[in-house]
């Protein structure tokens, strides 16, 4: 996840978004994986994917409260 993208996007300082996910990783609500590569250096320019542990939390974030919302969405896997 790019914070400095996001902060642009939502209006909000770099440093409280920085916080916040410092909070939510501390408190095991959502995890970063590092991406992968064969080649050492691309794994540090990729960033890393943002997942939630919490599913009801990432659902109620995006405004679903169906299985077909989510469905529509393309939020139920392959």
């Amino acid at each position: 996840m790019n914070l400095s993208d996001f902060a642009r996007e939502t209006g909000l300082p770099f440093t409280t978004l920085r916080r916040y996910m410092n909070i939510l990783q501390t408190t095991y609500q959502v995890f970063l994986i590092q991406p992968y590569s064969g080649h050492p250096a691309k794994r540090l320019v990729k960033t890393p994917k943002l997942f939630f542990n919490d599913t009801g939390l990432a659902c109620h974030l995006i405004g679903s409260s169906e299985w077909a919302d989510l469905d529509r969405m393309g939020q139920t896997g392959p």
